[in-house]
């Protein structure tokens, strides 16, 4: 075997060949470049186009000789180090045939490692390895060149950036604002949710407050504004602007985990892990955690050690303190912040079908009032409603009727009109038409469970056979008779009802407005509604809702763009002034490096590419635009990529 073109073999996964050993890529073997697959879209009466390629990835022989005395005991050694069960990729290291010149690796698994076979049958002392590249099938420099820092004080200035490798190089960008601009959201607060309920749920209206945000916010509220995992989401105003300020969100959550600290964390001082006495399998892999008002952003997990690991604590702008063995660890399982102070903002267009249908300015997290006499209340629900607040109407016969009992949401007199939203009341009517009755209901769900709800400014009307109740269940299935409404005093008539359902049966978690005819007369009405009823939720299961202290708040909204290329990112990102987000455009990952947490949805690109910012060999010159950017310093670092 002849040594490839200026190349030595140094190392495989840290372990250095030294003299013991001469290994070799066979010449020509690493000049070649990979096989791709090409994919044509065919096309009729037309020769196919490419549709994209198919990579083969890259495979190559690699020359072992074992030139130490005891060849036993080494050849025992390369087995340990080639070992192609290991199952994991490694580090295979080359310089120049110098022995230190242009250090550079792939990364490997040894596929198969056999003896060298010669005329007179195998060699003992001379080897080939079969080596399988993992992912880039260029080689890369061992450590990363790291570019002078580049000061950005305007929009639109430029860095040159040369790249000394033989192909296109993929950077690490570091983004770490140092003066405050005029622009954007100049300030935040950390809202950290901690969902109690043993069900899940969607679109589950969360309120936010009372804030004071006078002097810092837009008196009308049009530019306070909620992000969630840093995308942003719908939001409703409530209760006094801009003074006692509620902000309603909806949000999914799974079902409630828990756990407790089993090794007790000073006041002070890094945390890289904290240890669990409970189960954490049912943690996410990576999340942010809360004990007391003390935040904890981690990166792992495992579950046999009870232990989360790359642990940041004090994170989202909480402040360090001691825990005791047996606190709780609770999941906050969405990152959610409140930004406003954007005076150029007007308010944001949102999607009302997932507006919770309640009062806004009277209910709370614990109470939800459902009228539609509030200044900032819709009432029950809505046609097409999709808040986990929405009442919802069954119907069914009675016996075996074909005729069913119906619903409405206008009110007295006007019970054939349910197709006008919002809806003011819930009511059930059963029409005139001979022959046997039905029943209909309008019920209410929440996972948290219902302690009491009281109905008020009910009405009901009878011609024939009515029967209706309020009932509430724990399950869904079985019901139980809270409260009979009774029969009007005269027929045909209306008459007006009301109840208190003040101590509901513990777990309840449905209530129902429920109406039964059992014999309907052609051309008489059975009727029952409501237009105002008060819920009063289980506070031992409803979220633990906090709004923290206001920070102040960088809003990153920069581009990078490579002129060499004509590619670009876009960021945006709220951030603390000296801290950074670092984009790795290699591992396609965004990271905000003051709580090591992952900010994927920061970036985005135009186009949909395979890299998202490359360099080419030789000079790039970078631009970076962001409106009323003050001092921004940009950190960029690459690796060399090299054909051999």
């Amino acid at each position: 075997m002849r040594l490839e073109r200026g190349m030595l073999i140094k190392s495989f996964d840290g372990n250095n060949f030294g003299t013991d050993y001469t290994v070799v890529i066979e010449d020509g073997q690493g000049i070649a470049l990979p096989d791709v697959v090409a994919q044509m879209a065919r096309r009729i009466g037309a020769h196919p186009l490419l549709a994209g390629i198919e990579r083969q990835g890259k495979t190559f022989p690699m020359g072992i000789a074992i030139e130490g005395s005891d060849a036993d005991a080494l050849r025992l050694q390369l087995f340990q180090w080639l070992d192609p069960e290991d199952e994991e990729a490694k580090q295979l290291v080359a310089t120049d045939d110098d022995g230190s010149s242009n250090p550079r690796y792939l990364e490997c698994i040894c596929e198969r490692l056999s003896p060298v076979r010669g005329k007179g049958g195998i060699i003992p002392r001379l080897y080939v390895a079969s080596m399988k590249v993992d992912d880039d099938v260029r080689w890369r420099s061992t450590s990363e060149v790291t570019e002078s820092a580049w000061n950005v004080t305007a929009s639109g200035q430029t860095t040159v950036v040369n790249n000394q490798g033989e192909d296109e190089a993929y950077p690490v960008f570091t983004m770490e604002p140092t003066s405050a601009k005029a622009a954007g959201f100049l300030y935040k607060r950390w809202c950290p949710i901690v969902w109690n309920a043993t069900a899940g749920v969607t679109n589950y209206p969360v309120m936010l407050g009372p804030s004071n945000l006078t002097g810092y916010a837009q008196a009308d509220g049009d530019d306070v504004r909620m992000y969630v995992d840093g995308v942003e989401t719908d939001r409703w105003l409530g209760g006094t602007l801009i003074s006692a300020l509620k902000v309603w969100v909806n949000l999914d959550f799974d079902a409630y985990v828990v756990a407790e600290v089993g090794t007790a964390i000073a006041g002070s001082g890094d945390v890289d892990e904290i240890v669990s006495s409970l189960d954490i399998s049912g943690f996410p892999s990576a999340g942010i955690l809360l004990i007391g008002s003390e935040a904890f952003v981690y990166t792992g997990k495992s579950n046999v050690d009870k232990t989360f690991t790359g642990v940041t604590r004090a994170a989202k702008g909480t402040s360090m303190a001691a825990h005791a063995v047996g606190a709780t660890i609770d999941l906050v399982q969405h990152d959610v912040w409140m930004y406003y102070g954007d005076s150029s903002l007007s308010a944001p267009s949102t999607d009302d079908l997932y507006k919770p249908p309640f009062d806004l300015d009277t209910s709370t997290n614990t109470s939800w009032d459902f009228d539609a006499t509030g200044s900032n209340a819709d009432g029950f629900g809505r046609d097409g409603g999709l808040s986990a607040a929405q009442w919802a109407y069954t119907e069914s016969p009675y016996g075996g009727s074909t005729n069913y009992a119906d619903y409405f949401h206008q009110g007295k007199g006007n019970h054939g009109d349910k197709a006008t939203t919002p809806w003011t009341e819930i009511g059930v009517v059963q029409e005139g038409g001979a022959g046997d009755g039905g029943y209909g209901m309008m019920t209410l769900y929440n996972p948290c469970g219902i302690t009491a709800a009281n109905f008020q400014s009910g009405e009901n009307y009878e011609d024939a056979d009515l029967t209706s109740w309020l009932r509430s269940s724990v399950n869904g299935s079985s019901w139980t008779i809270e409260y009979t409404i009774p029969d009007p005093g005269t027929p045909s008539t209306w008459d007006t009802w009301s109840q208190n359902l003040s101590s509901l049966t513990t777990g309840t978690l449905y209530i129902q407005l429920r109406l039964r005819t059992t014999t309907m007369v052609s051309g008489n009405d059975n009727i029952v509604e409501c237009s105002d009823v008060v819920v009063t939720l289980n506070s031992t299961y409803t979220p633990d809702v906090a709004v923290n202290a206001q920070q102040s708040n960088y809003q990153l909204e920069a581009t990078i763009t490579n002129e060499t290329t004509g590619k670009a990112i876009v960021l945006s990102f709220g951030m603390e002034l000296n801290e950074e987000l670092e984009v790795d455009t290699v591992n396609k990952t965004v990271t905000y490096l003051a709580d090591g947490s992952g900010q994927r949805q920061a970036l985005s690109t135009v186009g949909v590419r395979k890299v998202w910012l490359a360099l080419d060999p030789g000079n790039n010159t970078l631009r970076y635009d962001e409106t009323g950017v003050v001092a921004v310093t940009v950190g960029v670092s690459y690796r060399k990529r090299y054909y051999l």
